[in-house]
């Protein structure tokens, strides 16, 4: 499953891309790439982390995104998201569409879209004689809204929040194999600081 939607992601860039190389050819606008760090996750799980009795269950958060600005007010983004625990890890992969609000500023001020995402989770714990582990995946996606400007001429800001729906797998390798299916309510946030090509 993850492979095959790898595979489509990348064909849809890869399309996305001819597209818009094809557009700044006949309206010789320039197209912007960036690249995103996420600001808040970090700060998020040291705090969680100061609040832990034990270094085992310490949780490292990190985001990193890539977008590219196209058309007229629209942008594709890329955003891959890690989270690394001990006994778990968790990735998630969260494409994202934008279009600017803004006629006078392209790709700056607010904006809306949507998301899709992808997310694997694998937890691993043992105890005197066997170990366990367990997994969960999903896909959902939504809606989302943001602000995005420029710091200087090649430092952006980004602050988004996403509202939508995903739908979970759980499953155990170790035991007998059961899974469970669960539709929740989903979210994205973030806080990037970006460096502009």
């Amino acid at each position: 499953m993850m492979k095959t939607l790898v595979s489509i992601l990348l064909c849809l860039l890869m399309v996305n891309s001819g597209v818009v190389y094809s557009q700044q050819d006949s309206t010789d606008r320039k197209i912007e790439f960036d690249v995103k760090v996420d600001l808040l996750l970090p700060i998020i799980s040291m705090f969680v982390n100061s609040q832990n009795q034990y270094p085992q269950d310490n949780v490292w958060v990190g985001a990193i995104s890539f977008e590219v600005s196209f058309a007229e007010r629209q942008s594709l983004q890329l955003e891959g998201l890690l989270v690394y625990q001990t006994t778990n890890n968790t990735y998630e992969i969260i494409p994202e569409w934008k279009y600017y609000l803004s006629k006078r500023n392209p790709y700056c001020g607010f904006y809306s879209g949507i998301f899709l995402n992808y997310i694997r989770s694998d937890s691993f714990s043992s105890d005197f004689s066997n170990n366990y582990s367990s997994y969960e995946w999903g896909i959902g996606g939504g809606a989302l809204f943001g602000y995005q400007n420029s710091i200087s001429e090649h430092f952006i800001f980004d602050i988004l929040i996403g509202i939508g729906a995903s739908q979970i797998i759980y499953g155990a390798n170790s035991y007998p194999i059961h899974s469970l299916n669960s539709t929740n309510l989903d979210g994205i946030y973030g806080i990037s600081l970006g460096y502009k090509f």
